[in-house]
């Protein structure tokens, strides 16, 4: 004597439509961690600049800038000095793409062309990196927009 089984699912496309709105949600939560953390990253960036320096400065014969510091003349500072503030300005969010479902890219970079080269260095000028120092201090507050943005998606 076989046993028969019989087994009805209901509810499957109630189901499968609250994955569909949980994964929209997690798309925009994406898409706001993204913006929002490139607003971030830009704002730490900016304030790698050290203010222009006022007559406190030396310059040698080979063009170099020396500045005071506790009387003494020291070389240049590590960070890039802001003199007209072009550079720092400039700094924002490049684009922000989509590259697949809950998953999100943004480029965030000064729009001077020679804003690279400040950051790297190049020929005779040494780097003063200001993009990556910023990137390294926002962490934390990423991390805090990270988990506030999933939490209020997840809810």
């Amino acid at each position: 004597m076989a046993n028969k089984f019989k087994m009805e699912v209901k509810g499957i496309k109630e189901f499968s439509r609250a994955i569909e709105v949980q994964a929209a949600k997690l798309d925009k939560a994406s898409e706001r961690i993204v913006k929002k953390g490139s607003a971030i990253v830009g704002r730490f960036a900016k304030k790698e600049f050290r203010p222009r320096p006022l007559g406190s400065q030396r310059i040698s014969a080979s063009g170099r800038v020396y500045y005071a510091t506790n009387g003494r003349f020291a070389p240049q500072p590590p960070k890039p000095t802001s003199r007209t503030g072009n550079l720092r300005n400039s700094i924002h969010m490049v684009q922000a793409e989509r590259l697949g479902p809950a998953s999100w890219m943004s480029t965030t970079a000064p729009s001077v062309v020679y804003g690279a080269r400040v950051e790297l260095g190049g020929g005779p000028n040494r780097p003063f990196p200001y993009m990556k120092p910023g990137f390294d201090k926002s962490v934390p507050e990423l991390q805090r927009l990270y988990n506030d943005e999933w939490a209020a998606a997840l809810s």
